[in-house]
């Protein structure tokens, strides 16, 4: 009786455990895969990535002496490179909308994004941190976006 109860828990717990570490591999080999990408693009343009940040599938990097930006995004897998001598302003896009009968959160954010704005407006470089069509809601977007905001101000 005791060992078939031994036998049933160690099953479960198995069961329980097993997908979980499957889970956490697979999100840390992604991350490697985005991070190699992020700092080979940055080599090819003879720059070194000195601080990065990663989030679902997306980075962002920077190299402060050439002052270079560079993201990959979470859609496309696609390099961006920005050379911030050319951007005279950065701010922080945030695409709300008001929702109705909510108590606790009346906005629902819909998209954050950072533009960079150079000598002509119409040159306006936009990089997505979030999108609610792509992920369900806001995790860590809110803080990193605040957070690159700030460090590329200091490098402006």
């Amino acid at each position: 009786m005791e060992t078939g109860t031994i036998i049933i828990g160690i099953a479960i717990f198995i069961l329980i455990f097993i997908p979980l570490v499957l889970a956490q591999t697979k999100r840390k080999n992604e991350e490697k895969v985005i991070l190699n990408k992020l700092l080979k693009t940055a080599k090819d343009k003879w720059c070194t990535i000195e601080q990065y940040d990663i989030w679902n599938q997306s980075a962002i990097g920077i190299d402060s002496t050439n002052k270079t930006l560079f993201f990959i995004e979470a859609p496309t897998k696609e390099a961006v490179q920005i050379n911030l001598n050319t951007i005279k302003q950065c701010r922080i896009v945030n695409a709300s909308r008001v929702l109705e009968n909510e108590d606790i959160e009346p906005m629902a954010v819909r998209k954050l994004e950072l533009s960079f704005i150079k000598t002509h407006p119409e040159d306006e470089i936009r990089i997505l941190f979030f999108d609610a069509n792509i992920s369900l809601q806001v995790d860590e977007e809110l803080k990193l976006i605040k957070k690159w905001h700030i460090i590329i101000a200091k490098t402006l």
